[in-house]
């Protein structure tokens, strides 16, 4: 069965039209045009390709992280070189680094392309190039410690104080939401910065924080590295899919990627990496 719902469709360039636009973005340039595209942001090669800078994170097992080897590993690593050899006319620089550097990176142009199972927010899509074709997709769920036996569902949620990480966070903004929809609920919202940290675990443990919002994959992931410390309630809140962000200018490489993220989906190759990556997430091991 298929994990995913193909939900752009990109017609296919020839090879003959990707060098047109790389060699009508050089003239362009040297004309003194401001016309930017993902050929004119990165460096080209003698033999035409186009060098791209890559990045995602370094502490989000299973999606990316950085081995004990020190080398970036996880699904999103994974998929970026598939996309990479599928796309001859670009070559990707592929490199892990922290949140706020991705971010500022990709708003400096120092980066042309990142990923970190990115949501779409309003505020998000005022400073960034999101693609159109997701690459990874998470199940948000109300999520409490293994312990607590006192929350069942968000009926129970009267008076809880919950983590929403952080305000730029989707789980910030599904909090927040929720809370809107239901002020005779009393819910403290706090911004921990990271509720998967040691001292978040701890809290949710000890019930100084009494829920989160998280996604099962992450759940698990806590699970199979920590014991088991979390468990998911009931059926998901939200079904949210991660995008690739560019920096300004990489209009066409965008949509390259996209046209390649959809050929891997359809290939299967999105969804043999999906069973490498995800394939040990049991019910045993998030409820």
């Amino acid at each position: 069965m298929k994990k995913f719902i193909t939900t752009t469709k990109i017609k296919k360039k020839g090879l003959a039209v990707i060098m047109l636009a790389v060699l009508s973005a050089g003239i362009l340039q040297g004309c003194g045009s401001n016309a930017a595209s993902a050929s004119a942001k990165g460096k080209i090669d003698q033999d035409g390709v186009v060098k791209v800078k890559f990045a995602s994170g370094t502490n989000n097992w299973p999606f990316c992280y950085v081995d004990e080897e020190g080398n970036p590993a996880g699904f999103e690593f994974d998929l970026i070189k598939e996309v990479d050899n599928l796309l001859e006319n670009y070559e990707f620089d592929i490199t892990s680094t922290e949140w706020e550097d991705l971010v500022t990176s990709v708003k400096l142009g120092k980066l042309d392309i990142a990923s970190w199972t990115i949501k779409k927010t309003p505020e998000r899509e005022k400073e960034f190039l999101f693609a159109d074709e997701w690459v990874t997709t998470q199940k948000f769920y109300l999520t409490v410690g293994a312990n607590n036996e006192e929350i069942h569902s968000t009926d129970d949620l009267q008076g809880a104080t919950v983590d929403g990480s952080h305000p730029d966070e989707y789980i910030y903004v599904l909090w927040d939401k929720y809370i809107k929809e239901h002020p005779e609920q009393n819910i403290n919202l706090i911004a921990s910065g990271n509720p998967l940290n040691d001292a978040g675990i701890e809290a949710l443990q000890n019930g100084s924080t009494d829920a989160v919002f998280m996604d099962d994959v992450t759940v698990a992931g806590q699970n199979e590295k920590r014991g088991k410390v979390l468990k998911i309630l009931g059926e998901p809140v939200s079904e949210e899919h991660g995008f690739y962000i560019y920096s300004e200018g990489n209009e066409e490489l965008k949509e390259a990627v996209d046209e390649a993220i959809i050929e891997l989906k359809e290939n299967g190759t999105y969804d043999e990496l999906y069973d490498k990556w995800f394939s040990f997430i049991t019910d045993e091991l998030i409820k």
